[in-house]
């Protein structure tokens, strides 16, 4: 039997169930595959499939046929799960799990829009986000938001920093703040430096100091809960209040 060479076939698209098709393309200025190409091995074939949607992924199980991976836009891939998406790659390479529009690296949410928020997401970057508290650009960064308030949207509610302090000779340190919970504008409440420093509200502890915790200055607490005591420096003076409400100076400023 002689030879039989395939050679030179046109672009086809081959029908499938349904609408779906699968297009075999001829080669040229793409270098897509045909199947002469295919067989000769000068190209690498490819499949493409369509764009697909959350209950409809186009790339899918047997017998589980609304879960898989689709492309909700232009180099985004979304995964979904029981017909619904759960989690997507934007094109800026930002992960989102609970979110359709990761803004950083990593963001996990189940807000739902609610007016009462529900502090359940979180984000991780490595950049700075909008509003957030950072003296310098944090190497890392875990920030946790809340659902909308008052429709006015997400806003940050505490982050915990990873940064470069200059004060601590640029060496790494461990920053905490809080935010206030309408403004979603981040403080400074806690660090712990590579010297084993930790600042409750400052951030510097004097020359060559290590292993020391450092205290703001404060004001009197008016109450104390049952069952506790309150620790603050008040003028530079360390005080103890105890549950009865009495205040003690442990030592003078």
């Amino acid at each position: 039997m002689a030879n039989v060479k395939i050679s030179q076939l046109p672009a086809v698209t081959v029908p499938l169930a349904g609408t779906e098709e699968l297009p075999v393309v001829q080669g040229g200025a793409t270098k897509r595959t045909a199947i002469n190409n295919i067989l000769n091995a000068n190209t690498i074939p490819y499949i493409a499939n369509g764009l697909g949607a959350a209950a409809t992924p186009s790339y899918t199980f047997t017998g589980d046929l609304n879960t898989g991976m689709w492309s909700p836009a232009a180099d985004t891939i979304a995964f979904s799960e029981g017909g619904t998406e759960a989690m997507r790659i934007n094109s800026s390479g930002n992960v989102g799990i609970g979110t359709t529009a990761p803004a950083v690296n990593l963001e996990v949410s189940n807000a739902t829009g609610s007016a009462s928020p529900t502090p359940t997401e979180m984000r991780i970057s490595t950049t700075t986000v909008a509003s957030d508290y950072s003296t310098t650009l944090p190497w890392g960064r875990l920030s946790f938001y809340s659902a909308d308030i008052s429709d006015a949207g997400p806003k940050v509610q505490g982050a915990i920093d990873a940064i470069s302090d200059t004060a601590a000779g640029g060496r790494m340190s461990m920053v905490f703040s809080s935010a206030a919970q309408t403004t979603g504008t981040l403080t400074e409440r806690m660090r712990i430096n590579s010297a084993g420093n930790v600042g409750i509200g400052t951030s510097t502890f004097g020359t060559s100091a290590a292993t020391v915790i450092g205290i703001a200055n404060g004001t009197a607490p008016t109450t104390s809960p049952a069952g506790m005591g309150q620790l603050y420096v008040e003028g530079g003076a360390l005080k103890y209040r105890g549950s009865s409400g009495t205040i003690t100076t442990i030592a003078n400023a």
